[in-house]
């Protein structure tokens, strides 16, 4: 083993995911944002795995873009948001991008507007 690879260890690469945003501030209610954030959901899908198969097994991290799932609000008070385009919790989009993560054995960095009730 070289010097370098006993300082550098193990490599892995990150990508930094350029991707369509779609914002849902133009829905009209929670549950035509949420249709829409299960659809990027899927676009991700497809593209998270397809950035792997390109650019092989080293990747290890997908780090997306922040607001990913729903860009930011335009105009919404903080409670109007909070009931439009907030994940919650235990809500099913934290299962679906697990599953994203599982299946191309890789971690996924984010964020998103999320509702806790401690606040």
């Amino acid at each position: 083993m070289s010097t370098e690879d006993r300082l550098l260890g193990p490599g892995y690469y990150a990508v930094a995911l350029q991707t369509t945003i779609d914002g849902v501030n133009g829905c009209a209610d929670r549950e035509a944002a949420f249709d829409l954030i299960h659809k990027s959901v899927d676009r991700l899908a497809g593209e998270i795995s397809s950035s792997k198969k390109f650019i092989g097994p080293d990747v290890r991290l997908v780090v997306l873009p922040e607001y990913f799932l729903t860009a930011y609000p335009v105009g919404e008070s903080i409670e109007g948001w909070a009931d439009k385009a907030c994940l919650d919790m235990s809500g099913p989009e934290y299962d679906m991008l697990g599953k994203i993560a599982q299946d191309n054995d890789l971690y996924l960095s984010g964020n998103a507007y999320e509702k806790d009730p401690n606040f």
